[in-house]
């Protein structure tokens, strides 16, 4: 059949039956059953299990090693959208989905499945399902200490050096705490634990104590996004504050000579104890005027808004529970702003996985996000070429998420899953195919897995397989 295009373009197209379809297919999963086992046997060798790695390893051999044709491209990107869907959902959900969905298909191409409508199949699809669902809680267990070890020391292979940080992390964070990844100068691991909101920051070191620390409770906090450069503006201010005599942070992009040699004066005469503090002219601190402004409960002052300081109420400024200040920190604590600096990270979260193709721009809402926990534990990776510290960040990221999944949903032995459908699958029926995928997913090796990941693996790419497999074929563009 031929096609054209506005006169100027001309494409071929070839219809590609179910039948041929299924033959090219049958091959392809040939092809990928080869390449994986390859692979997995390598990584094996070296002690680190394909299973128990993160789903862009498998994205990325369906989507580079399949075959050139259309109906091996379409294969692989309806199986990867579902290896992707699945593992943001639930850690290792996505290796899951690979497994049973090759599997699956390669055992409803080889039965007679024509012969029926969808709806039929559908339904015979439903009621194995149900099976496999009932099952998985029946065998569902409460996870322990063990469980999580066990991930930790699958997931980081022979390494016991990361093993044992992730442990220590673990232990200091609890099941509700944050832990951050940072690229490490020193020659082993470093695991720091903190508290309150953390904020890089410049201070004027002059206006330190001795041993270079200012601290501070129940301080009022002016936050302006843009300079402080006439002392007049802050004239009002410092007559209230010196009334109350309680401790103050003034935080802004910069501060005049004028402003900064009038609040010296006043802290060496001790009449006031109010500390200017910088924002870094970095790209690094973009937004954080706001944030800190989120954590003090408070909007900043900002020119571009129209906003001056002669005009800000002493009364209205924010007070907040401490400040702890460094040559190159400032820590806030807070009680009372909890739930709006939850609800400014779930907003950065929501920007951040619209920016999922940019790197840097990720590592940006990562730092803002990191400096909005209050309670945060960051693992410190020792000097290291940047393919290893890449390597190590995937690692962790993986364990990690396999323990939150199996905390959260409990676990279930993989066993004891395949000894209950192997009398159920002797007959040539889509339930049988799907008790065969299932055998193949779980039976070859000893595994204990999230009953959640499970389900969704084998689910989705259980639906998505029987819709590809009953087109009446494929249209290729040649």
């Amino acid at each position: 059949m031929k096609t054209n295009l506005n006169l100027s373009m001309e494409t071929n197209t070839t219809f590609l039956p179910q039948k041929a379809l299924h033959q090219q297919l049958l091959l392809e999963i040939e092809n990928i059953d080869i390449i994986f086992s390859k692979i997995d046997l390598v990584l094996n060798e070296d002690l680190y299990s394909l299973e128990k790695d993160s789903y862009h390893f498998v994205a990325k051999m369906l989507m580079q090693l399949t075959n050139n044709n259309r109906s091996s491209k379409t294969f692989a990107a309806s199986l990867f959208q579902d290896v992707y869907r699945t593992e943001i959902t639930s850690a290792s959900a996505g290796y899951i989905a690979f497994m049973f969905g090759k599997s699956f298909a390669k055992y409803l191409i080889q039965s007679d499945i024509k012969n029926k409508n969808t709806t039929e199949l559908q339904n015979e699809l439903k009621v194995a399902v149900e099976y496999f669902k009932r099952l998985l809680v029946e065998f569902t267990k409460i996870s322990r200490v063990e469980d999580v070890r066990n991930i930790i020391i699958a997931c980081c292979g022979a390494d016991d050096d990361l093993a044992t940080a992730i442990w220590e992390a673990l232990q200091l964070s609890g099941l509700e705490g944050k832990i951050f990844i940072e690229n490490g100068k020193q020659d082993h691991y470093i695991v720091e634990y903190k508290e309150g909101y953390v904020f890089d920051l410049n201070p004027f070191g002059f206006m330190l104590t001795n041993n270079k620390k200012w601290e501070a409770y129940d301080c009022k906090v002016l936050i302006v996004d843009g300079l402080v450069e006439k002392i007049s503006e802050l004239d009002h201010i410092l007559t209230k504050n010196l009334e109350t005599k309680q401790p103050m942070a003034i935080i802004a992009h910069g501060f005049s000579e004028e402003v900064v040699a009038t609040l010296r004066a006043n802290q060496e005469r001790n009449i006031l104890n109010i500390q200017p503090i910088r924002i870094p002219p970095d790209i690094d601190s973009l937004n954080v005027a706001n944030d800190i402004s989120v954590v003090c409960g408070t909007l900043p002052i900002s020119i571009m808004k129209g906003d001056m300081l002669v005009f800000t109420k002493y009364e209205d400024l924010p007070t907040v529970d401490s400040i702890k200040l460094q040559e190159k920190q400032c820590v806030f604590e807070n009680q009372n702003t909890k739930a709006a600096v939850s609800m400014q990270i779930q907003s950065l979260l929501e920007k951040r996985l619209n920016h999922q193709l940019h790197e840097e721009v990720q590592n940006l809402f990562d730092k803002r996000m990191r400096s909005l926990v209050n309670n945060g534990v960051t693992i410190y990776l020792p000097n290291m070429p940047v393919n290893k510290q890449d390597e190590q960040r995937v690692k962790i990221d993986t364990t990690l998420r396999q323990i939150k999944t199996i905390l959260n949903n409990g676990i279930v032995d993989s066993k004891e899953i395949a000894s209950s459908i192997k009398t159920k699958t002797n007959k040539n029926n889509i339930e049988s195919c799907f008790y065969k995928a299932l055998l193949d997913t779980f039976s070859k090796k000893d595994q204990r897995v999230s009953p959640l990941s499970a389900f969704i693996g084998c689910n989705l790419a259980s639906k998505t397989i029987l819709l590809f497999l009953m087109s009446s074929g494929l249209v290729e563009f040649i």
